[in-house]
């Protein structure tokens, strides 16, 4: 938590990755543990971290006109986000 809050103060594309990466961590472990308990069923570790990157991606593949930097280049080759957020498409 102590880390999430540094990240929380910024609002640079490293900072709203994480705060994107962490909701969507939430919601889909928080659908699992439901799901586990309620209907008897549940999704692999590797389906659960697979639907948590993808809604990630589609968020951040929705931005537009993020700085072109070095790391931000590197941070969308990471996560296989589109290069369209910087503008360019």
């Amino acid at each position: 938590m102590d880390w999430m809050i540094q990240v929380d103060k910024g609002t640079q594309f490293s900072c709203l990755i994480s705060k994107v990466a962490l909701a969507a961590l939430l919601y889909h472990v928080w659908g699992e543990r439901n799901a586990r308990i309620f209907k008897g069923y549940g999704l692999s570790g590797q389906q659960l971290e697979t639907n948590v990157r993808t809604d990630i991606r589609a968020c951040v593949s929705s931005w537009r006109n993020v700085k072109p930097s070095g790391s931000n280049k590197a941070l969308c080759a990471l996560w296989n986000i589109p290069a369209r957020v910087f503008g360019s498409v």
